[in-house]
This record gives C-alpha cells, sequence and structure tokens, in this order.
C-alpha cells in the first residue's frame, strides 16, 4: 500500500497542531503555578481594603438617601389631601 504526499501532509499538520497546543498549554500551566507561588503584594493588599472600605461607606451614604426619601415622601402623602376629600371646584388640584 503506497502512501501518497497528501497523506502524509496531513498527518504532519494533525501532529504538528497537536503538539503545539500541547506545549502552549503546559506553558499556561507552568506559568498560572508560578504565579501561585508568589505572595501577593502588601501594597496591593492595602489599596483592596481601602477600596472596600469606600464602597462600604458609600452604601451606607445611599441607604441614607433612600431613608430621607422614603420619608419625605411619606411626609408629602400625608400632607395633601386626598382626592376623595375634596369637593366639587376644588377636586385636581393640590
Amino acid at each position: 500500500m503506497a502512501v501518497g504526499p497528501g497523506e502524509v501532509m496531513v498527518v504532519g499538520i494533525v501532529f504538528g497542531t497537536i503538539s503545539l497546543s500541547v506545549l502552549t498549554l503546559a506553558r499556561m500551566r507552568m506559568r498560572a503555578s508560578q504565579q501561585r507561588d508568589q505572595l501577593p503584594d502588601p501594597a496591593v493588599e492595602e489599596r483592596l481594603y481601602r477600596i472596600e472600605q469606600a464602597v462600604d461607606a458609600i452604601a451606607i451614604e445611599v441607604e441614607r438617601m433612600a431613608e430621607s426619601q422614603r420619608f419625605t415622601s411619606r411626609l408629602l402623602s400625608e400632607r395633601l389631601p386626598t382626592p376623595e376629600a375634596l369637593s366639587g371646584p376644588d377636586r385636581g388640584r393640590p
């Protein structure tokens, strides 16, 4: 059985592609393991802590604003008469 040049080329391309893929995956895995072994930078940890504190402060302020909005809405709704309470020509005007 004779092997044609086209078949040899296909086998070479498939083998080359698989080899390059395996080598690339092995390099990626080695880099990932090296990065895991490195200790985290203390400056980065400190910065993340400050960002966390800032986000917490913003969340508290947003909650305060929401509570203020609810309080103002409740006061306004209690202050204005309901449309059923108004009679005749005053109906529909605040």
